[in-house]
């Protein structure tokens, strides 16, 4: 009996040890923290988990950490977060999660990330954000998500992305952003998706891409943005879509492009812009449509393009303009259309082509303009070039 009662109060007083430890600091300069196949991690209402410089945190199979309404996880230089098959990683009011300069976040199976009211996600130079099977990363009010120099972020089969009201994605040089089959990307009210060099923007069969009201996409050198069958592309009232060197825009079979008040639509030298069978692209008040060398517009059964006051429609040296049964293309008060070498305009069995005051439309050496059952109309110092021989 004595033995018992001495094991049981020796037990407890390491228990208690070690989570006063996560409340006070963690986990020193060199060890981590490692938790078995069926316990995770559960720090109480004001600490936090912070490991030293070279350690990590390991969750075993089942186990999830859960950290409460102030802390936060803090991870050293080296070391990162792996959390095993069915829980995930939920951090309170205030706190986030800063990984260090190698390691990046693993959640399994089933659980995700959900970071409270004003934390954010910040993963240093190499490691990168994978989500498992189900869950998705949920960061609050204020902060956002900050992958560095060589990772990228992965999210499952269901989940999806939502950050707050203030924060942005901000991916570095090498990664991309990849989302599964059910849901999409949700950036708040100020800020934007920067994606580095070589990734790109993939969001699966049913979710889209919604950023706020000021900040826009930005795809790096090599990558595109590629949206499923059913999610469209929204950006607010400030930003634009500006895609790089060698891929487009391909937007599924229900969804459309739009874009607010100011920014426009520039795609790199070779790809172009596809929209599936229901969307169409719209264009607000000052930005337009800049598509470079290569690809072409092509907008599906139903939508059309539509441009605001005063930006135009540019398609580089090889793409045309093909837009589909029903829609047309409305460019506003000062722009113009102008397609390249050999893409022309081919418009639908309904729609028409309307410039409006001041530009015109310029077709290059070896396109022509085709219109369905619209008819085509040029502003009050409108041009038309380039109309079939």
């Amino acid at each position: 009996m004595n033995t018992m009662h001495s094991m049981t109060h020796t037990w407890l007083w390491s228990l208690i040890f070690f989570i006063c430890r996560c409340r006070a600091g963690g986990v020193g300069r060199g060890g981590g923290i490692d938790v078995g196949t069926g316990g995770g991690i559960d720090v109480g209402t004001g600490g936090g988990i912070d490991v030293g410089r070279a350690g990590g945190i390991d969750v075993g199979r089942a186990g999830g950490i859960d950290v409460g309404r102030a802390g936060g996880i803090d991870v050293g230089r080296a070391g990162g977060i792996d959390v095993g098959g069915a829980e995930g990683i939920d951090v309170g009011g205030a706190g986030g999660i800063d990984v260090g300069r190698a390691g990046g976040i693993d959640v399994g199976t089933g659980g995700g990330i959900d970071v409270g009211r004003a934390g954010g996600i910040d993963v240093g130079t190499a490691g990168g954000i994978d989500v498992g099977r189900a869950g998705g990363i949920d960061v609050g009010r204020a902060g956002g998500i900050d992958v560095g120099t060589a990772g990228g972020i992965d999210v499952g089969r269901a989940g999806g992305i939502d950050v707050g009201r203030a924060g942005g994605i901000d991916v570095g040089t090498g990664g991309g952003i990849d989302v599964g089959r059910a849901e999409g990307i949700d950036v708040g009210t100020a800020g934007g998706i920067d994606v580095g060099r070589a990734g790109g923007i993939d969001v699966g069969t049913a979710g889209g891409i919604d950023v706020g009201t000021g900040g826009g996409i930005d795809v790096g050198r090599a990558g595109g943005i590629d949206v499923g069958r059913a999610g469209g592309i929204d950006v607010g009232t400030g930003g634009g879509i500006d895609v790089g060197r060698a891929e487009g825009i391909d937007v599924g079979t229900a969804g459309g492009i739009d874009v607010g008040r100011a920014g426009g639509i520039d795609v790199g030298r070779a790809g172009g812009i596809d929209v599936g069978t229901g969307g169409g692209i719209d264009v607000g008040t000052g930005g337009g449509i800049d598509v470079g060398t290569g690809g072409g517009i092509d907008v599906g059964r139903a939508g059309g393009i539509d441009v605001g006051r005063a930006g135009g429609i540019d398609v580089g040296t090889g793409g045309g303009i093909d837009v589909g049964t029903a829609g047309g293309i409305d460019v506003g008060t000062a722009g113009g259309i102008d397609v390249g070498r050999a893409g022309g305009i081919d418009v639908g069995t309904a729609g028409g082509i309307d410039v409006g005051r001041a530009g015109g439309i310029d077709v290059g050496t070896g396109g022509g303009i085709d219109v369905g059952g619209g008819g085509c109309q040029c502003g009050r110092e409108g041009r038309l070039f380039g109309w079939p021989r």
